[in-house]
């Protein structure tokens, strides 16, 4: 067995903007293990969203390689790619939009295994075990989308991906158009599925509690790069990356007598069109040092267990110092 599923490397998309590009990614490297979970997290317009679109072949990659189990895919045509999007399937973000408004939910699950070749018999049983997963009655499956919740229909949006068994499920926000009640029934069934299924999934999302609770290893993007990553409990501990620190310190207190951790960062998002020199986060960052990061592109800074940040100054500031508010 390969020891990665899914590798990602030096990974490019870059849009036409008049004279200009904006680099929607720009030399994203990213490692998926059989059975892992991998969050991705950043703000809106990072580039996660592309990237797991790149990944599926939604998108077509400026320049870089996607390799899945051991062969390099990125180049492949609609008729290569056919049994490669069998082992890996995504759910997106608004289940409003993932079915067809004039078919049945049954219909639109048995579609899916004609496609791929699944006979009649296996259908049937896939769909009944996939809907006990879901912990939803096979009756809903004669109902048309308009007739369900949204957290119903992504529930079936997420047991529709896994009608072929792919090893690897690609899941770009999908709890972020839910009420917050729902978002944990689903990210629930999603760790059971997991774990039952023996599959790999790769996470989008920029809801750092919602990426805590189900991660195994994290990523985070800034502006078309992965600044950091590691183990979910290093990244959340002791953050290497100040940018990584500041979105951690945004988050709500849990409980009302916590001391909540405040770091104000500089500025405004830089322009995509009109990206820093250097590091792409120093104009915002409270510990950049001028001649260094407004000027030289940082490298990888590896430490235990794979974590790593790209940022001149992590050996400097080790544990980004928090203000207390």
């Amino acid at each position: 067995m390969d020891e990665y599923l899914l590798e990602i490397r030096n990974l490019k998309k870059y849009y036409p903007s008049g004279k200009n590009q904006v680099k929607a990614l720009d030399g994203v490297n990213l490692k998926v293990k059989p059975g892992e979970l991998v969050s991705i997290v950043g703000e809106s317009g990072c580039g996660k969203s592309t990237l797991a679109r790149c990944v599926i072949g939604l998108e077509t990659r400026t320049e870089g390689e996607i390799w899945f189990h051991g062969e390099e895919i990125s180049s492949y045509g609609k008729k290569q790619m056919r049994p490669v999007r069998k082992q890996m399937q995504m759910v997106f973000q608004s289940p409003y939009a993932a079915f067809n408004p004039r078919q049945t939910l049954g219909a639109g699950l048995r579609e899916v295994g004609k496609f791929y070749g699944m006979k009649t018999g296996e259908i049937r049983d896939r769909i009944s075990v996939l809907m006990s997963y879901i912990k939803m009655d096979e009756e809903l499956l004669s109902h048309y989308p308009h007739e369900l919740s949204g957290g119903q229909l992504q529930r079936l949006a997420i047991a529709r991906a896994l009608m072929v068994k792919p090893e690897l499920l690609i899941a770009d926000e999908p709890v972020s158009a839910l009420d917050v009640s729902v978002q944990a029934q689903i990210l629930n069934i999603l760790a059971e599925i997991r774990e039952k299924e023996n599959m790999a999934v790769l996470f989008i999302s920029h809801d750092l509690a919602v990426v805590e609770h189900i991660s195994d290893w994290v990523a985070v993007m800034y502006l078309g790069k992965t600044v950091e990553e590691g183990r979910k409990e290093d990244v959340f501990s002791q953050p290497f990356h100040p940018y990584t620190d500041a979105l951690l310190a945004s988050r709500p207190r849990e409980y009302p007598w916590q001391e909540k951790s405040s770091i104000m960062l500089k500025g405004e998002l830089p322009n995509a069109l009109n990206l820093p020199e250097g590091c792409r986060f120093w104009p915002r960052c409270l510990h950049s040092q001028a001649g260094l990061c407004d000027k030289c592109e940082p490298e990888w800074n590896q430490q235990e267990n794979g974590h790593r940040a790209v940022c001149h100054l992590v050996e400097t500031l080790g544990k980004t110092e928090r203000r207390v508010s």
